[in-house]
């Protein structure tokens, strides 16, 4: 089994990552003045904090870093390893994981969970377009964006309008 890092500053959230990743390696948790000098494990997750201030050491590894975040708007970009909101729900929390461990390249953000047509109707939502007008540009019944809109829903948690157009602008899909 591989060996997993959790570098968090709060014990309560290592405690709660624990428990999700303790089902894809050993896990050993450090508290936030733990600085890694020696490549000792095959994963590290760590706070956001925690990786810029060791980022000469986390950057080499990026494909083997988790970054952790409490934000729901942290960038993902090339340069940067995977990130975990925990913001997210339970079911996303385990397909990022399940992503990072299957050591996915392009990861598995939370719009690689939405479907392209999904993406479509959120871009959609976002710019402020009716369910009818919605439907019309995209030829499909308004009862199915409808659907759509329910089902972003329950795989983003957010259950706005204004929350999924802010998620929409922050990810790019707007």
């Amino acid at each position: 089994m591989s060996k997993l890092l959790i570098l968090y500053p709060s014990l309560i959230v290592a405690r709660g990552l624990d428990t999700f990743l303790s089902e894809y390696s050993e896990v050993t948790i450090s508290d936030e003045k733990a600085h890694p000098q020696k490549d000792e494990y095959d994963f590290y997750v760590v706070s956001s904090m925690h990786y810029s201030s060791n980022i000469s050491f986390f950057l080499p590894r990026k494909s083997r870093v988790l970054i952790v975040t409490e934000q729901s708007d942290y960038p993902q970009t090339d340069e940067l390893p995977l990130t975990l909101s925990l913001t997210m729900n339970a079911d996303n929390i385990r397909r990022v994981l399940e992503g990072f461990f299957n050591n996915e390249e392009e990861g598995v953000g939370e719009c690689d969970v939405l479907s392209a047509r999904e993406i479509e109707v959120l871009r959609e939502i976002a710019r402020g377009k009716t369910f009818k007008e919605i439907a019309d540009a995209l030829f499909i019944s308004v009862n199915t964006v409808t659907t759509h809109r329910k089902n972003i829903s329950t795989k983003l948690g957010i259950r706005s309008v204004s929350g999924l157009t802010v998620y929409a602008m922050m990810n790019g899909i707007v």
